[in-house]
């Protein structure tokens, strides 16, 4: 999945950002990124209910530990901030 960012200019909507997971995954049965999002001011929290990654950390950045078939469907938030 993926989330779209809109910003209001005047009177219209115009498409600021476009996010996916950086370890998004396709196949039979997706991660489901963004079936649920929270925002607060910039911040905005992008669940992925059926990520398979083991990582117990939190990264900050683009790179994310691979997907462990050890953990399958553990789940993941992913925590963005507008800069």
């Amino acid at each position: 999945g993926v989330v779209y960012i809109f910003k209001r200019a005047g009177n219209t909507w115009v498409n600021e950002a476009y996010l996916k997971a950086p370890n998004a995954e396709g196949g039979i049965q997706p991660d489901k990124f963004g079936e649920v999002v929270a925002i607060h001011n910039d911040t905005l929290a992008v669940s992925s209910i059926f990520e398979d990654s083991s990582q117990t950390t939190i990264t900050n950045g683009t790179i994310v530990q691979a997907s462990d078939v050890g953990s399958i469907n553990s789940g993941a938030v992913y925590v963005f901030r507008r800069k």
